[in-house]
């Protein structure tokens, strides 16, 4: 998971932020950039994070030794009296550690976990974050999308997947948007990875079309594993986003990030937005999260969402 993300690989964007097939959510600006000067009584939103998932030990690795069926055997006793002990003793460590390995692999520490879904409530972050009211007809707080048959996705490693988006903001009216796609990822760090390169070239393109646009990487994606994260990786990056028209001046600070495991990508994505604009526009008070804080309150929103099959 900072920026400016298109519209759906060849699908019609609904009204609602939708990840991987869906464009941004009503009311927010595209990934990465904030939008121009809003019109009297238009809010400015937050950005919706970018459509691209990653990383852990995925199905279909080798067997790491250390694992079941894999317990190293014990070294040799080299001889009778203190070189006996010394290598029973290593011996009994090393499949004391094989054990450990092994009880690690089974609750889940490699990224293998049960099949679950996402569902995004009224609240996250122990209620600090309330979901975005939309007032256009038709369009809904929650986007939720079938994207089986979607051929970008399916490229990007994820089979059978369903996408799940949601906007949301707290009192000092920073930002938090939430994309899930559920399905099945056989190597979910590779789709990570390749959720992480796509963005980055769509952001790319995006900034050489347009004029006053300034994007800087603050911190560069980097993995973290906060606490309480069963998954197999979590990737986060911070990026600022400014645009100049005139005496207008918005500047946009996102941090984003990434999870992933057997079951599903997820992107969470923190901003804070400010404006001169003499439109009205809505300005956050504060500081983005830093990368860490934002993989654990990653963390936290998965825990929120994830409801088992």
């Amino acid at each position: 998971m900072s920026y400016n993300q298109p519209g759906p690989y060849g699908q019609q964007p609904p009204q609602q932020p939708g990840p991987y097939a869906q464009g941004a959510p009503a009311g927010q600006p595209g990934y990465g950039y904030p939008p121009p000067p809003p019109p009297p009584g238009t809010p400015y939103g937050a950005q919706q994070p970018y459509g691209a998932p990653q990383q852990p030990a995925p199905y279909g690795q080798q067997p790491q030794p250390g694992y079941p069926g894999q317990y190293p055997p014990p070294v040799p006793p080299q001889g009778g009296g203190k070189g006996k002990a010394i290598g029973i003793t290593i011996g009994a460590v090393a499949v004391v550690g094989a054990l450990i390995a092994g009880a690690m692999y089974f609750m889940g520490g490699g990224g293998d976990v049960k099949p679950y879904t996402i569902v995004l409530p009224e609240k996250l972050l122990d209620g600090k974050y309330t979901k975005n009211s939309v007032s256009s007809p038709g369009s809904k707080q929650t986007s939720t999308q079938d994207l089986t048959d979607n051929a970008k996705v399916k490229e990007l490693g994820i089979s059978n997947g369903t996408s799940v988006s949601g906007s949301y903001a707290n009192a000092e009216k920073q930002a938090l948007s939430v994309i899930g796609v559920y399905g099945e990822l056989p190597d979910p760090a590779k789709t990570v990875d390749a959720m992480i390169a796509k963005s980055e070239e769509e952001e790319k393109k995006s900034a050489e079309t347009r004029q006053g646009v300034k994007v800087e990487t603050v911190t560069p994606w980097s993995e973290f594993s906060p606490s309480g994260f069963d998954g197999a990786v979590m990737k986060c990056v911070t990026k600022k986003t400014t645009v100049n028209a005139g005496t207008i001046s918005v500047s946009n600070e996102a941090t984003e990030c990434i999870w992933g495991d057997s079951s599903a990508i997820g992107v969470v994505k923190h901003a804070v937005s400010k404006s001169n604009s003499p439109y009205g526009g809505t300005t956050a008070t504060g500081n983005v999260m830093s990368p860490k804080e934002t993989s654990e309150a990653a963390a936290k929103v998965r825990n929120e969402v994830r409801k088992e099959k």
